[in-house]
């Protein structure tokens, strides 16, 4: 009986851990988001979310972007975004969900880019 008591507290204080880090990580301002992946002429990964706003998330050649290309669907995992064009932000990790090509990503998107000096991709 004692070990059954001992194993449910194991398990609340597993769970409230879970729980408060949760909580910090979310109030810091982190979050998931989806969306295509481009990279820069100067291999900057760029991360262009699902409202197709481009973000700088750094040099593409990290480990956490091997193997990314462009137009490949990912998510990442960011927290607040500087307010310039493109905007800049650090990830903490981006996962490659499916391939994609630089069909999938807003011509919009990539001709602003385009001009802006970031891409030779149009």
């Amino acid at each position: 009986m004692k070990k059954k008591y001992i194993a449910l507290i194991l398990c609340a204080v597993i769970l409230l851990t879970v729980i408060a880090g949760g909580f910090v990580f979310i109030k810091n301002g982190n979050a998931l988001h989806k969306g295509r992946a481009l990279i820069s002429k100067n291999g900057d990964f760029i991360f262009i979310d699902e409202r197709n706003s481009p973000i700088v998330m750094g040099k593409a050649d990290e480990r956490m972007f091997s193997g990314i290309t462009d137009g490949d669907r990912v998510v990442c995992l960011y927290g607040m975004v500087e307010e310039s064009y493109p905007g800049r932000a650090g990830t903490n990790f981006c996962i490659k969900l499916s391939d994609g090509s630089i069909e999938d990503i807003n011509k919009d998107t990539l001709n602003q880019l385009f001009e802006l000096g970031w891409t030779d991709k149009k």
